[in-house]
């Protein structure tokens, strides 16, 4: 997960506290975009602490990346507390905290739903994310603009859950089923998960 702050081009230091549900998630790792001194603290179930400095105002609006170990089919809220963030000459920000909510991909959504890729446009590589109610046989057909089937992707027996993220969605590389790169321009994707079927447009640039 990702800690981004905005108009990071004012700020060149400071410290916060992530806090969450320890039933649901645990955080494994912290690391810094390159060019600033971070210390990050997981040893407390339920709280990361994060101090972070650079010698100039930040370059970049992420601050640090925490990595979690999903532990429950469950619902986790990720507020950012005790934030305290200055400016290079010192001067204490305003800022206010955030309160997110983090669902696991393990949770059952209330109903079935083909995704946009993203990216969207994309060149060369793509990811199609889709969320399913109910655990179904699961295909996934990429058209082109003359009806015609370019790809497909028999993803088998899915279970209930979320597949949104690049490690659970769908990958395409832009190729047909003979390996062949697919040319510049507007594509259909269906899925069928069971009873249920949905189309969404995409489109290739080079």
């Amino acid at each position: 997960m990702p800690v981004k702050i905005d108009k990071f081009n004012a700020v060149s230091g400071g410290n916060f506290a992530l806090v969450y549900d320890s039933s649901v998630l645990r955080a494994v790792e912290v690391n810094s975009e390159a060019g600033i001194l971070l210390s990050g603290n997981i040893t407390q179930p339920g709280v990361v602490r994060i101090a972070f400095a650079n010698s100039e105002s930040l370059s970049s609006e992420r601050i640090a990346n925490i990595s979690f170990n999903v532990l429950t089919d469950n619902v986790s809220s990720l507020t950012l507390k005790n934030i305290e963030l200055y400016a290079s000459d010192t001067t204490t920000l305003r800022s206010k905290t955030i309160d997110k909510k983090f669902v696991s991909p393990l949770s059952r959504p209330q109903q079935s739903a083909l995704l946009q890729n993203f990216p969207n446009p994309f060149n060369p590589n793509t990811w199609i994310p889709f969320q399913l109610k109910e655990a179904s046989e699961v295909t996934i057909r990429i058209y082109n603009s003359a009806g015609e089937l370019v790809r497909q992707f028999e993803l088998g027996h899915k279970p209930a859950g979320l597949y949104m993220s690049q490690d659970r969605a769908v990958f395409w590389d832009g190729k047909d089923r003979f390996g062949m790169n697919v040319a510049s321009g507007i594509y259909f994707y269906n899925i069928q998960a069971g009873n249920f079927s949905a189309v969404k447009k995409l489109i290739i640039l080079k």
